[in-house]
């Protein structure tokens, strides 16, 4: 867009008024649909990928018996793929991807984030050396609201966020999952 590619302006503001129509939608409702969330996400992430302009990949592989049955507040995932992006892919020299996945464990479904960027520990080093001064309050905020989900209503739910170098020393990246326990009440 900064090389007055009025078809490329056109379509991202398409885009983008898209997402901001489903965010409003979405925000009428304490708790939506988990396949609403997931139409928010990807609108999202077809800005970013344009945005970035090459630099960005990403994939959904869904299981989605569930999609309709398990309920989240709108926007819950959104901020986990923002940070994969802004903190982790855009700092890299090569091309990131992000990976959503949706899928059964046992009696659980789970929603799993996963990248490839530099990772939390390299992020948070950086933004040391860069800006000591910030204090970052998303992630808390949206730890927080899974909170909320289990204490209000109810929704039994675990969130875990994981640097991939403690996976291995030759992985980098995020891994976030949440996992809603379909048997259990808290």
């Amino acid at each position: 867009m900064l090389e007055n590619n009025l078809d490329d302006a056109e379509r991202y503001l398409t885009k983008f008024a898209k997402l901001i129509r489903t965010v409003f939608e979405n925000w009428q409702s304490e708790l939506i649909p988990l396949d609403k969330e997931l139409k928010a996400l990807r609108r999202y992430l077809e800005l970013e990928e344009q945005r970035l302009r090459g630099k960005l990949t990403y994939s959904f592989e869904l299981e989605s018996s569930m999609h309709s049955k398990i309920h989240v507040p709108p926007l819950l995932l959104q901020p986990f793929v923002e940070n994969a992006v802004i903190h982790g892919i855009q700092l890299l020299k090569s091309e990131g991807w992000i990976k959503i996945r949706t899928f059964r464990s046992g009696t659980d479904f789970c929603i799993l984030i996963e990248d490839n960027g530099i990772g939390i520990e390299a992020s948070k080093k950086m933004k040391s050396e860069t800006n000591p001064d910030h204090h970052s309050k998303g992630m808390q905020l949206t730890k927080e609201r899974v909170q909320l989900m289990r204490d209000l209503y109810r929704i039994p739910i675990t969130l875990k966020i994981t640097d991939k170098l403690t996976f291995g020393k030759h992985l980098r990246g995020t891994h976030v999952l949440l996992t809603f326990h379909l048997n259990t009440r808290p």
